[in-house]
């Protein structure tokens, strides 16, 4: 099915330029559901990769035309709302204030990669569909891929960079669900919420209401804060710590983000700068700047006094008996390798996986290390939802 209809793939090969045509005369709202129907369509036609590339490529010149042609796509930006171009036109961003133009070419963008990284062939690991759950509290948005037993990934505090490598390695025999927090992305803002285990009581709510009670959790950065907290108070199937934050080194420090540019923060997740512009670019783009300064607004009203560390954490980890997995990046520069071995020693089921030569975004920059390492824990782990 492309574009809505269920032609095969050449006779609506036309039509998809007058879809997008009325798309963007009729309104954003449309261009999302256009832009998320093609993306769909490209997992279940699997063509050759050239086909995947002309396609997406004519929708996103529809959606923001950039001067030259571009030749190929590059990755797209962080918070998944940017999508950068290379060959031609190098360095032009396509950006838009309307998030759900953003959120159609993150999924897109998802796919070309996939479709270029394995030469033509796309994966149905690759195919993630947006949805909603709704709590007491509101709205939680999310994004889920794959089947089996179920694993849940909470993000950083700039918030979810979208359908990443290692969901869409890990959704090859798992299910996979991404949620934004409450607070961040796509999901309504909890008023009353004022610390990491008020989320965390949320998180278990997510849980619930994904019927996925019994799960593996993985946390990265702030979110294996909450993560960490979440498991004080119900039982899991395993608990995965990426670069977590949540208790105070003693000799050194977690990165305090307000201190320092948006830039600033987000590059020194990574091990170079190199590996920065290559997934953010030189600049990033207005609206992505605008959501990280979303994110940051959230970051400080649950985490600002202590700074992303709970003195009551420790105490209450010596009773989780969860099967922990901490993976750390070597050169971490913003939470220091040292909370891992802090972790360890405060929970009393866990091991630590150190990545050397990566940064705190182990998880971007070792994708399918990560994967690997977080499939087999799981293996190890008992029954999963």
């Amino acid at each position: 099915m492309i574009g809505g209809h269920l032609d095969d793939v050449v006779e609506t090969r036309p039509r998809r330029s007058e879809e997008f045509t009325d798309a963007l005369e009729r309104g954003p709202e449309l261009v999302l559901r256009r832009l998320a129907g093609l993306a769909r369509g490209l997992v279940e036609a699997d063509h050759a990769g050239a086909e995947h590339q002309a396609v997406g490529l004519d929708a996103l010149r529809k959606v923001h035309p950039v001067g030259d042609a571009p030749e190929t796509v590059g990755t797209h930006g962080l918070s998944g709302h940017a999508f950068s171009f290379t060959g031609p036109a190098a360095g032009a961003t396509v950006g838009t204030s309307v998030r759900g133009i953003g959120q159609a070419l993150r999924c897109i963008g998802s796919l070309l990669r996939y479709t270029r990284k394995r030469r033509g062939k796309l994966s149905l690991s690759d195919a993630y569909q947006e949805r909603e759950v709704q709590l007491a509290t509101g709205k939680v948005h999310l994004l889920e891929g794959g089947a089996g037993r179920t694993i849940v990934f909470l993000h950083h505090s700039w918030g979810s960079p979208g359908w990443l490598p290692v969901h869409a390695s890990l959704a090859a025999s798992h299910r996979v669900v991404v949620p934004d927090l409450p607070g961040w992305g796509g999901s309504e803002r909890p008023a009353w919420a004022r610390e990491p285990r008020d989320l965390a009581i949320l998180g278990g709510r997510i849980l619930e209401a994904l019927d996925a009670e019994s799960a593996t959790l993985v946390g990265t950065g702030f979110g294996g804060f909450v993560a960490a907290e979440l498991a004080t108070m119900r039982p899991l199937d395993a608990l995965v710590l990426i670069g977590a934050a949540g208790i105070q080194p003693a000799g050194g420090e977690i990165l305090d983000q307000m201190l320092v540019s948006h830039r600033a923060y987000i590059e020194a997740g990574f091990r170079d700068r190199d590996a920065y512009v290559a997934w953010v670019g030189e600049e990033p783009a207005d609206d992505v700047r605008q959501l990280w300064d979303f994110s940051r607004e959230m970051t400080a009203r649950v985490c600002w006094k202590p700074y992303m560390f709970n003195r009551r954490l420790v105490p209450l980890l010596g009773d989780v008996a969860t099967p922990t997995l901490a993976i750390w990046g070597g050169e971490d520069r913003v939470v220091p390798p040292e909370c891992a071995t802090l972790y360890a020693a405060a929970l009393p089921n866990c091991r630590v996986e150190t990545i050397e030569g990566a940064g705190h975004l182990v998880e971007i920059e070792e994708a399918e290390r990560v994967a690997g390492l977080i499939g087999a824990h799981v293996r190890t782990c008992g029954k999963g939802g």
